[in-house]
């Protein structure tokens, strides 16, 4: 058992497999027609989409939609992910309450709805 799956009891990668059975209101509303092309541009609206969900199936509705890996995990730290999409663009971020917050080159960003 790997360290992710030990403080959070989830498999270390979310690569496009469900980890949960959703209710059909959450189905119905998580895998509409977003396609998620470029996470980082399309940020705001990502956050929109997910406001109010739990952590894990937001992870799960990202591995849906692209390679979601994560990257590591340090003590006193969010665990931090790499999203690579269908069409091979990729970012580093982590999940902050609702927010998406993308570690870029020596400083770390988020968008604003």
């Amino acid at each position: 058992m790997g360290l992710f799956s030990r403080l959070f009891g989830k498999p270390e990668s979310y690569a496009g497999r469900p980890l949960l059975r959703l209710s059909n209101f959450r189905r119905q509303n998580m895998t509409g027609a977003f396609c998620l092309i470029d996470l980082v541009s399309q940020g705001e609206a990502v956050q929109r989409h997910l406001k109010g969900i739990p952590l894990h199936e937001k992870l799960e509705w990202l591995a849906e939609r692209g390679k979601l890996d994560l990257m590591s995990i340090r003590k006193g730290f969010p665990p931090m992910y790499r999203f690579e999409s269908s069409v091979g663009l990729y970012c580093c971020f982590f999940i902050r309450d609702d927010l998406i917050v993308f570690i870029g080159d020596n400083t770390t960003f988020t968008v604003d709805d």
